[in-house]
């Protein structure tokens, strides 16, 4: 298991699930002393981000890079892919694409959760096959720069579209999509799939990326999800990829982040 913490960079102003509204720097210098090998960035506007700098901060902090998400750009900047404003869905469109470059510099998924968006199959501008047919532009875009997209599935409370694995897979599958991958999230699989098997095996060899919280967000080992059983799971579907916290930052990120490490770790020595 190789964990990874959530951190936003500096053009992102609001709080998050993350260390946030801090120093960068000294963020990504916690997220190193919590036991974290690497850094899940949380980029708001890609085109105002010093890639450079970015890379270069990480890696001295003795992190690695792990996925660059969208987080920021719904919560923020209220864009969304999917939107019956087409000036907002052209500016979210032209936010991932700058962001898929900067994932194929650096290698790493692009995670795309409610950045997506809500559609509405009264607006044909706004459709599912409108937004099938804006991530065929995103497809292209990691075709043109190497870079490649984790679609997190959602609980129907976020997003209308998306909202369990098998969904997810066979959207991806039927519309033939090289570069697009799942992000499975602990804390909507609880809400929204059968079980945590049937999830993993639906995302079998698509999953790019896994975020892991309890349930209400709480750090992993407060509530009632079977860690121990996804990690199994996970183990035998032969993932060898990021897990990154997302968590309420309660009482504060330093202990938050503290605590799901240190738990999960656990776990993790338990199935062997």
């Amino acid at each position: 298991m190789k964990l990874c913490y959530p951190v936003t960079t500096p053009d992102c102003t609001i709080p998050m699930m993350a260390f946030s509204c801090g120093d960068f720097e000294r963020h990504l210098q916690e997220i190193k002393e919590c036991g974290y090998e690497g850094a899940e960035l949380l980029i708001r506007d890609p085109r105002e981000e010093d890639y450079e700098k970015l890379i270069r901060q990480v890696d001295q902090s003795g992190l690695k890079l792990a996925a660059a998400a969208t987080s920021p750009m719904p919560s923020q900047d209220k864009l969304f892919l999917a939107s019956d404003d087409k000036h907002v869905r052209e500016e979210a469109l032209r936010r991932g694409k700058e962001l898929l470059k900067f994932c194929g510099l650096t290698g790493v998924p692009m995670v795309v959760g409610r950045f997506r968006g809500n559609i509405n199959q009264q607006n044909p501008d706004n459709s599912m096959e409108a937004l099938t047919e804006t991530f065929y532009q995103l497809d292209e875009e990691c075709e043109l720069w190497g870079g490649r997209i984790a679609l997190e599935v959602q609980n129907r409370n976020n997003v209308n579209t998306f909202n369990t694995s098998e969904e997810a897979a066979g959207w991806i599958r039927e519309n033939g999509f090289r570069h697009i991958g799942l992000l499975l999230d602990t804390f909507h699989m609880e809400l929204t799939e059968r079980s945590f098997g049937e999830a993993l095996s639906h995302g079998k060899g698509r999953i790019e990326f896994i975020h892991m919280s309890d349930i209400r967000r709480r750090v992993p080992g407060t509530g009632t999800i079977p860690f121990k059983e996804i990690l199994s799971l996970l183990e035998l579907s032969g993932y060898n990829g990021w897990c990154s916290a997302e968590v309420k930052q309660w009482p504060d990120s330093m202990t938050a982040a503290r605590l799901t490490a240190e738990y999960l770790k656990y776990i993790e020595k338990l199935n062997f």
